[in-house]
């Protein structure tokens, strides 16, 4: 597995040829992008362990973040400072493919360890456990929030935490109708509201921070969804 780049034309909503970045034997697979979205960081078993590293599009070599990992996530969000990466691991028994397939969140995966590792390269330092996702706005009162079932799986608590302090604050909480399905969410741009469905299902759920207001939204014909991501003016 390689990871690919191109540009992205978005008026003609078309991608140029895309060009191999990664030449290392191994899995290769991006997930995510620097700050400013000159490099891209991906996690990679080249060097016989997991590590998670950043190269830039116009060089042919990568730096390693962090290595020697048990598993890597789908995806590793930069804080709102851009200094820290985020990691979602998950028990050792965990397949690994899980991980790759399936974003962090989805609840395919089971809960995950929420760790944050240097931009710069360096051990992950845990914050968090029993963590369903992590997710960061880009907005100017910018903040990370995660997502977590209560223990009868009758609900989804999101927090909002500071990756620093470690400080935790409740955001909404989100009642489910089955306690055995999976979900997916995801923030707004501007952390006005959190994004909330049921896997496989066609009804979408806007939940509005912090009144907890919930607003219904049912796709028309489509009772097949797998993911929801929110809109952003960078792409990768």
């Amino acid at each position: 597995m390689d990871v690919y780049v191109a540009d992205f034309d978005a008026r003609s909503l078309k991608l140029t040829r895309p060009r191999r970045l990664t030449h290392e034997e191994g899995l290769n697979f991006p997930t995510g992008c620097s700050r400013d979205g000159a490099a891209v960081i991906f996690g990679s078993n080249r060097n016989g362990r997991w590590g998670i590293f950043q190269q830039r599009i116009d060089e042919s070599s990568a730096i390693p973040i962090a290595t020697s990992l048990e598993t890597i996530p789908k995806e590793t969000p930069l804080t709102p400072d851009g200094k820290w990466l985020f990691q979602l691991s998950y028990p050792k028994d965990s397949p690994w493919f899980l991980n790759l397939l399936y974003p962090s969140g989805t609840g395919f995966s089971p809960p995950g360890q929420l760790s944050r590792i240097p931009v710069d390269g360096g051990p992950p330092e845990t914050i968090l456990s029993d963590i369903l996702g992590v997710r960061c706005t880009a907005h100017q009162s910018a903040f990370c929030a995660v997502a977590a079932k209560t223990v009868d799986g009758k609900a989804l608590v999101f927090t909002g935490i500071d990756w620093l302090k470690g400080e935790e604050k409740t955001l909404a909480r989100f009642e489910t109708d089955d306690p055995a399905a999976s979900y997916d969410w995801d923030l707004s741009p501007d952390g006005s509201s959190i994004v909330v469905f049921k896997l496989m299902s066609g009804s979408i759920h806007l939940v509005k921070l912090p009144s907890g207001q919930d607003r219904e939204i049912n796709v028309a014909g489509w009772n097949g969804l797998r993911s929801v991501k929110r809109p952003d003016k960078h792409y990768c």
